[in-house]
């Protein structure tokens, strides 16, 4: 004997927990232009590894930041100040961690 097909409509549903929405980036992901006085204006474009809420590591090629020194930060969709907190030279660019001291927003 066959058995008939599966009435869709008294199939038991399932529901699925609604996944946890990540938190709203700070900053498009992509770069961020750096600028600073040495003693002449920079600007220095840089790229996002990671982020927090009041920090940030950036990827670069200007090795004259130093820890403590202040810079600005530019994005599309935001700016502020940033202290150098640390620099490290890899190979072929430089790592630096970025503590917010000013935002605009």
């Amino acid at each position: 004997m066959s058995q008939a097909p599966p009435d869709p409509s008294n199939a038991t549903v399932f529901a699925k927990p609604a996944p946890e929405l990540a938190p709203e980036p700070l900053w498009s992901a992509g770069t961020v232009l750096l600028s600073f006085e040495d003693p002449l204006p920079v600007e220095v474009p840089a790229v996002i590894i990671d982020r927090e809420q009041q920090a940030f590591r950036l990827r670069h090629h200007c090795p004259t930041l130093h820890p403590g020194q202040i810079v600005s930060f530019e994005d599309l969709s935001t700016s502020g100040r940033a202290q150098v907190v640390s620099t490290e030279r890899k190979d072929g660019y430089v790592e630096t961690r970025f503590w917010i001291v000013a935002d605009s927003d």
